[in-house]
């Protein structure tokens, strides 16, 4: 696998990372041992970015990515979005970012948009 640095990040990414939107079940139902399987696979064949939102199947994305990356988190990076979880708190008063983006890229804020996704972060 190839690797480059991200943008100012320092981090070294694959040059392939993998794309979740399909494990989030937009296409059809897609069993969670499968899901848990693929990204495991993408991991040893050296993909290190995965790319998610909570859009993609209303969290479940997300859900499984944090549960197949959480004992595995040392190197690996989670491209995901902020922004589509406020539509869930429409009509509860004005929502809100929980931090500004530049805390967003390197950490997850408190309050962030998929507690289901937490895993050890540095």
């Amino acid at each position: 696998m190839e690797y480059r640095r991200l943008g100012k990040t320092g981090w070294q990414v694959a040059t392939i990372a993998m794309g979740c939107w399909g494990i989030g079940g937009h296409w059809g139902p897609v069993a969670e041992a499968e899901a848990l399987r693929t990204i495991h696979a993408a991991l040893d064949l050296g993909i290190n970015l995965f790319d998610t939102a909570d859009a993609y199947g209303s969290g479940v994305s997300e859900e499984l990515v944090g549960k197949a990356l959480r004992a595995r988190r040392d190197g690996v990076y989670i491209a995901t979005k902020v922004g589509n979880w406020l539509s869930r708190f429409r009509g509860q008063g004005k929502p809100r970012l929980p931090a500004p983006p530049s805390q967003v890229l390197a950490r997850r804020p408190p309050g962030g948009p998929a507690p289901s996704m937490w895993t050890t972060y540095r």
